[in-house]
Parts: structure tokens; sequence; C-alpha cells
């Protein structure tokens, strides 16, 4: 991935990595600051997370984060 920020820099765009564990909420909180902090607004964003539930995300209760990011 830092690869593709490198690209996008060297063509005059500007990218950046920000990796957190998505079933941390302070993590995605502080790592959203820190973007908004660092370019001012979001333009794209590329969230490559896995999980497995068979409903929308959008119906998905905090405490399915987190069962799903616990190795069984």
């Amino acid at each position: 991935m830092q690869a593709l920020v490198g690209e996008i820099a060297a063509a005059g765009g500007k990218a950046a990595l920000f990796p957190l564990d998505v079933s941390d909420e302070e993590q995605i909180k502080s790592t959203f600051k820190a973007v908004l902090a660092q370019f001012g607004k979001i333009d794209i964003l590329v969230n490559n997370a896995g999980i497995t539930r068979d409903q929308l995300v959008m119906r998905m209760k905090r405490a399915d984060w987190t069962t799903c990011s616990t190795p069984t």
C-alpha cells in the first residue's frame, strides 16, 4: 500500500496510509482526527477490512464488530 501512496505522490497527488484496527472505536476516532488534521477532508477512502455476518453492515451492532475481530 505504501508503494501506491508513493505513486500517487509522484503523479502530483496527495495520499497517506492510516492503518488501524476497525474493531477499536477509539482508534477509528483518532485516525479520522489525524486524517482531517492532515488533509482537511476525505475525498476517497479505501476501507479494506473483512468481516462475515449475514446482515447489512448498517444494521450491525458494535458488539458484532468486536466479536468478528476476536480470533476463534
